[in-house]
């Protein structure tokens, strides 16, 4: 399930790069944004840009659009997460309730703002900024392209409120099953929260601070810790094993270039 949410996520990247006018075969697509999650485990979110943008060159496809459209797929990834976190909200004070339709608004601007010439002026203006003439050469992601992205973005966070729900039926069979919302919520609540706070590598201890917050009520402190661990260690062996067989050809032909 983990495998072919990854796999996804990199086709979805994919369709990005290729509405913004650059040609990729499928699977050069997939090594460049699957290798570049490795700098998801460094402090700091900007490393999987840049790597996208350093691999990307490689394969003849333009580091300043492959930069982009990794910032264009992770802000919609996190902006669906935020929708899907809503999910959590249930049983919290009724004065958080104006979060879900806060959170609702700024994905439909984020989404908006993507799809607007704002978005290819902001390329210009950072180009101009960095002393990058290249950014100002990049093509914004066509609108149609945002759009079916974004489902696509939805059936992600569902394959890994899938993954929570397998983890923890299999650590404790014994239990009730998660709510699927709660699922869906919490595990959304948690990468997002772990994304939002910069000096945490993947969101490390983060995510899993809020994955036992939101679950803990309902299933038990204790059981909800080991489900966060679990977790985190099935993800991080599936998605650094994907990082590392993307990133490979570029590791092996920078070595060869120091040789």
């Amino acid at each position: 399930m983990l495998l072919g949410a990854y796999l996804f996520r990199a086709s979805l990247w994919n369709h990005v790069l290729r509405s913004m006018g650059e040609e990729v075969r499928t699977r050069d697509g997939w090594r460049v944004f699957l290798g570049a999650q490795l700098g998801r485990y460094l402090p700091g979110k900007v490393w999987q840009i840049a790597g996208a943008s350093l691999m990307a060159e490689r394969y003849g496809v333009s580091g300043a659009a492959a930069g982009t459209a990794t910032l264009v797929a992770v802000m919609i990834h996190h902006l669906v997460g935020g929708a899907f976190a809503l999910f959590a909200l249930e049983g919290l004070a009724d004065d958080l309730a104006w979060t879900g339709g806060a959170v609702a608004l700024a994905g439909v601007i984020g989404l908006a703002f993507l799809a607007s010439p704002l978005f290819a002026g902001s390329l210009r203006w950072l180009a101009s900024a960095t002393g990058r003439a290249s950014l100002a050469k990049v093509e914004p992601p066509a609108p149609r392209a945002l759009l079916v992205v974004t489902p696509g973005y939805a059936l992600v966070w569902l394959a890994f409120a899938g993954a929570l729900l397998l983890v923890a039926h299999g650590l404790f069979p014994g239990l009730p099953w998660i709510r699927p919302h709660l699922a869906l919520g919490a595990m959304a609540a948690a990468a997002v929260a772990g994304f939002a706070v910069l000096i945490a590598p993947s969101g490390l201890g983060v995510r899993e601070a809020v994955l036992v917050t939101l679950l803990g009520p309902s299933i038990g402190v204790v059981p909800a810790t080991m489900i966060a661990l679990a977790l985190r260690i099935w993800m991080t062996v599936v998605e650094l094993s994907l990082s590392l067989w993307g990133a490979w050809p570029h590791l092996r032909a920078r070595r060869a270039e120091k040789a």
